[in-house]
């Protein structure tokens, strides 16, 4: 890259950063809450809190990855159809994502509250009390599971039409706000 060609790259630069921004964001929030989670249960639980937290991550995260699938492979989708003007494709497109990511958060709500202890025996088997504690702590912290479908999908379609902002702030009410 010439010295002449940074001034013109500066603002697709700005645009591809922009762009990013909402999906860097839920990740860094993932982390910061896991990091911020894991120091309060070493404090207040020790390594039983810690290790029920891992489980709920890590089912969390079974449950995000084909939503977050579903975005990346939306969004060219999106994208290209909103700058074709086929605002009729975009709609069905948006509409198919959140309605598959809506079923899928759903479901898995339903089997977070009604199957805790069979999903946490995946990863385990530990003695009755941890059960107990692991149960309700699954149901708490996977309460509101049903409606993470719909909010990156939301997120990744403002940002798949140009309107980041949005994106970005649909991202931060998911976890910072």
């Amino acid at each position: 890259v010439r010295k002449d060609e940074i001034s013109e790259c500066a603002g697709y630069a700005k645009n591809i950063v922009s762009l990013g921004t909402a999906g860097f964001i839920m990740q860094l929030t993932n982390s910061l809450v896991t990091i911020c989670c894991n120091n309060v249960l070493s404090v207040t639980g020790g390594d039983i809190y810690i290790s029920v937290m891992t489980i709920v991550s890590s089912v969390r995260q079974l449950v995000e990855t084909p939503i977050y699938a579903m975005n990346e492979g939306g969004s060219p989708i999106l994208s290209y159809n909103y700058g074709a003007r086929k605002l009729d494709r975009v709609r069905e497109a948006y509409l198919k994502a959140a309605i598959s990511a809506t079923i899928i958060s759903t479901v898995s709500f339903i089997c977070f509250q009604l199957f805790p202890r069979q999903i946490i025996g995946i990863f385990g088997s530990e003695s009755e009390a941890y059960f107990r504690f692991a149960e309700k702590f699954f149901r708490i912290f996977l309460f509101c599971t049903f409606i993470n479908g719909l909010q990156p999908i939301t997120a990744n379609f403002f940002t798949a039409i140009g309107k980041a902002n949005r994106g970005i702030f649909l991202s931060l009410t998911r976890q910072v706000i």
